[in-house]
């Protein structure tokens, strides 16, 4: 199996710490340090009409295609909610100092973690305020939602981690998984297990089915392991890092398959829904990769 480069998008200067789907199937939104949202198309490799200038970095960002809202999430504590139909901004709170780090959908809410340890719920339909959970005192950069029983993991940057149910936040497992802190988990969409990324450049994988029990960890960076995802077709998920690699590993055996790099740290990945993957980069590009088998 070999990943080969497509294509490069942005400035080459201002980094980037976001991807999302962008308006069609061809194109993804990116976001920088400097607080420019754009969309590219990957077809053509330019960027569209489709832009949006926030204040100060932009840590995270989700397009909801049902909607057609864009959530931004800024370095400030910032959440900004853009209709890309009128390309007006509809809402915009002040919430989680320290940054807005992830936004994620789930059923017909939106959820958002950042630098304040807290979770906050959205309507998903109108953008509205919902609800505040607290679960920490540090920053939840990360956290997932289990496929299998819908169930929501938050890794903490203290290198703890807490499971709770996606209607009370009742916690359902909670321990430390990495003393160097966690930057990074997914869900296996197979299996019953969940993998932590750590400062450390580990991967931790945890059975969910035995309270969340060690598997086993491995060496995967030499850096932060900023990013976990799976493809959405094949049989691998690939890791992104401080060390400036990105490493492809087979989802069954977890044997390293091919790898590629980027000139700084790797701060995000994103899977198109055609099977493509977008890394972008402190190095101020967003680079188009396709993982294909070798002869």
């Amino acid at each position: 199996m070999k990943i080969e480069l497509l294509d490069s998008f942005g400035d080459m200067k201002t980094p980037l710490y976001a991807i999302a789907n962008g308006t069609h199937a061809d194109s993804f939104f990116s976001a920088s340090a400097s607080g420019l949202v754009s969309e590219w198309n990957t077809e053509y490799g330019v960027s569209s009409e489709m832009k949006v200038k926030t204040t100060g970095a932009v840590y995270s960002l989700l397009f909801d295609e049902e909607t057609r809202f864009l959530w931004i999430g800024c370095q400030q504590g910032i959440l900004s909610v853009v209709d890309v139909e009128s390309k007006k901004e509809i809402k915009n709170y002040k919430v989680h100092p320290g940054g807005v780090f992830d936004i994620k959908i789930f059923e017909e809410k939106v959820i958002t973690t950042g630098g304040d340890g807290n979770v906050i719920e959205w309507n998903r339909k109108d953008a509205t305020y919902c609800r505040t959970i607290p679960l920490c005192d540090g920053k939840i950069r990360r956290f997932a939602v289990n496929p299998h029983d819908n169930t929501l993991a938050f890794p903490f940057s203290n290198g703890d981690m807490e499971v709770v149910d996606s209607v009370f936040f009742n916690s359902i497992e909670k321990k430390k998984v990495n003393e160097m802190g966690v930057a990074s988990c997914a869900f296996h969409p197979k299996k019953s297990v969940l993998l932590t990324g750590g400062r450390d450049g580990e991967i931790h994988l945890w059975n969910t089915k035995k309270e969340y029990s060690p598997v086993l960890n491995f060496p995967a960076h030499k850096g932060h392991v900023y990013a976990i995802v799976f493809h959405p077709k094949k049989h691998v998920f690939v890791t992104g890092s401080r060390d400036k690699e990105i490493k492809v590993w087979d989802a069954e055996s977890l044997d390293f398959l091919c790898g590629a790099s980027h000139v700084r740290s790797v701060n995000a990945l994103h899977f198109l829904q055609n099977g493509l993957l977008l890394s972008a980069s402190d190095d101020g590009s967003v680079r188009l990769w396709k993982i294909i088998r070798s002869n």
